[in-house]
């Protein structure tokens, strides 16, 4: 959605050679050639939350406005038992959609901080609108005020449009939206978390945000 045909081009450009490599290197390159347009500098990463049951890389991203050049971060991430996985057309089809998730994410942010009406000097420590947490576990609370900020939701709530269109493309999204505790975790990772976080509170004004935004970016598609 957000440039999205663009990115999704960039990586069909890089498919045939994926497809059959194992070196992490090689993945980071590839990647790296793919999204440089972008601004995009591309790591590697092993971190114990990757399962080491299954072959899987998993993407996360990063931000960083007050960085010139190649403000935003994608890192690779492989369990540390080893980086060598060898990319099938099913691990792929999962790893491009992940790295388009997570640079649509991303640029979604950079695109924000056009907006921002403070000095560049002090981007690093703007603050965005967030709804208070009232949790008494410490997790819970730096979970919500996380998943709280209005700028994380705009850009999460894009992350469960592309979800909900991937992952459960049979089933009317509007469907899914007005049954919530109905959601399974395969048919939007993202929104489940949400719900979890804010413990399927759906007064809470986080939430009501966050679906407002969803159904904005649902339509926003289908325009």
């Amino acid at each position: 959605m957000y440039l999205e045909y663009k990115i999704n081009e960039a990586l069909n450009s890089i498919s045939e050679h994926m497809i059959g490599s194992v070196n992490s290197v090689s993945h980071r390159d590839l990647v790296q050639v793919a999204f440089r347009g972008f601004g995009v500098k591309v790591k590697v990463n092993t971190d114990s939350a990757v399962s080491k049951d299954k072959d899987m890389i998993v993407v996360t991203g990063e931000y960083s406005p007050w960085k010139v050049r190649q403000n935003i971060e994608l890192v690779l991430n492989y369990a540390p038992s080893g980086k060598r996985i060898k990319i099938t057309k099913k691990i792929w089809k999962t790893l491009r959609f992940d790295l388009s998730q997570v640079l649509q994410h991303e640029l979604i942010h950079r695109r924000q901080c056009t907006h921002i009406e403070v000095p560049s000097e002090d981007w690093a420590d703007h603050s965005c609108k967030i709804y208070a947490s009232k949790a008494n576990i410490p997790a819970k609370k730096v979970a919500q005020e996380y998943f709280g900020s209005t700028e994380e939701i705009e850009a999460h709530a894009h992350c469960i449009m592309m979800e909900l269109r991937e992952w459960a493309p049979r089933t009317n999204p509007f469907d899914i939206l007005r049954h919530p505790k109905r959601l399974r975790h395969n048919q939007s990772p993202t929104l489940k978390d949400y719900l979890e976080t804010f413990d399927y509170d759906m007064r809470h004004p986080a939430l009501k945000r966050l679906f407002t935004k969803i159904v904005y970016w649902i339509e926003t598609q289908e325009a």
